[in-house]
């Protein structure tokens, strides 16, 4: 099964066996994703056997409409990204610029169905995925409206096949998808949950969503509904970027911190790559 059908920032792929272990995922009834993203946690449950409830949000509406579609159609989903695909390697191999010229169109085209709203939700799936793997360096970023303002990579890069998007389809059997707050998602979780919390880094959501910044204030209003979470017997475990500060306001509110290496991939900058610290805090009852 691959790990995601989605080259995703901040993706959790590397360390995914580690967070399943520590958060024991396979013994669990419900797996939560409240930031979702490309959800590669999620799969690796999956591929590792897990049978249980999955619950994935996200509150990027683009990004909720791509999964429901690959879960609903994943035979439309992958028409859809072979009429896509074939026209833009066509002229990738004999016009660079006419290939730059369709990224372009085809990102007008999303940004139009995010402000107006989704005729078609394969076609949807598909162009969300031109985005993805011909975009500059896999990014996912948009401007205050809320329109995809990433780049064209200059790049081809091979879009998902019919039985890749078979599989991620069948993983996503028992899965609710939701496009509502982290924090709403939490305030549902409870005994025999398992969830786990990738917020972005402080300063960035911004760039993610369009709206307003992620800073301490969020970031405390979250582990504060993570706390009560694990009151009602959920096990939670958040990851984000090391520093003293986050520590601090974890282990005040009961989490038990640990410290990994994570290689990035992903970056505006690229010597923002290679490893970078993890913090992972988990919340749960009995600590």
């Amino acid at each position: 099964m691959p790990e995601t059908l989605l080259k995703w920032a901040g993706g959790k792929a590397k360390i995914a066996d580690d967070i399943i272990d520590t958060l024991d995922v396979l013994n669990g009834k419900r797996f939560i994703e409240p930031f979702a993203g490309g959800a590669a946690t999620t799969f690796r449950a999956r591929t590792r056997g897990f049978a249980g409830r999955v619950w994935l949000n996200d509150l990027s509406i683009g990004l909720i409409n791509f999964w429901t579609a690959v879960q609903l159609d994943p035979a439309g989903v992958s028409i859809a990204v072979e009429t896509i695909d074939a026209i833009y390697f066509h002229a990738w191999q004999e016009d660079v610029d006419h290939a730059e010229r369709l990224y372009y169109a085809n990102r007008t085209e999303l940004n139009t169905a995010l402000r107006n709203g989704v005729q078609d939700l394969n076609r949807f799936a598909a162009l969300w995925l031109t985005i993805n793997k011909w975009g500059f360096n896999g990014l996912w970023r948009c401007n205050r409206k809320g329109a995809c303002n990433v780049p064209w990579g200059k790049r081809y890069a091979r879009l998902p096949n019919l039985e890749e998007i078979q599989t991620v389809s069948t993983a996503l059997a028992r899965t609710r998808i939701t496009n509502i707050s982290a924090n709403q998602c939490i305030a549902e979780c409870g005994e025999g949950d398992t969830v786990l919390v990738d917020p972005p880094y402080e300063a960035e959501f911004a760039g993610y969503t369009g709206a307003a910044r992620w800073g301490a204030a969020e970031r405390n209003e979250l582990l504060d509904c993570m706390a009560l979470a694990a009151a009602r017997g959920a096990r939670l475990l958040l990851t984000n970027r090391y520093s003293p500060e986050l520590a601090e306001a974890c282990t005040s509110r009961g989490g038990v911190v640990e410290a990994w290496q994570e290689r990035v991939s992903i970056n505006r900058n690229g010597d923002g790559r290679g490893l970078r610290d993890t913090v992972g805090v988990l919340f749960k009852r009995d600590l």
